[in-house]
């Protein structure tokens, strides 16, 4: 379960915002009832990295879809380009899941 590394472009002044379907080998969506969706990491170190866990949020369109939405408002000290990494965990098992690393970058 995942997705490939994917590079978002926005003009910039743009807000971030993006669906995540969370789908098997054969494009079927993947219930995602029991799992939580959080951002776990953010770069590049500093200032971006701050912005990112300051003003983003991540959270569940459609859990028994499997359809998450990132959203970050377009601020004053948005850097030009940044990265960050989502986890999905599970309680009932002490299960979590790193998603790979999405980049954006303003034009």
């Amino acid at each position: 379960m995942g997705i490939e590394t994917q590079v978002i472009k926005l003009p910039r002044g743009s807000d971030v915002s993006f669906e995540l379907p969370f789908e098997d080998d054969n494009g079927v969506a993947i219930n995602m009832t029991g799992w939580n969706i959080d951002v776990f990491e953010a770069g590049p170190d500093g200032a971006a990295e701050t912005y990112v866990n300051d003003n983003s949020t991540v959270s569940w369109v459609n859990q028994a879809e499997g359809i998450a939405k990132f959203a970050m408002p377009w601020g004053p000290g948005i850097p030009d380009a940044f990265w960050v990494r989502l986890r999905i965990t599970r309680t009932s098992d002490d299960h979590d899941d790193g998603i790979d690393q999405i980049n954006v970058r303003f034009t």
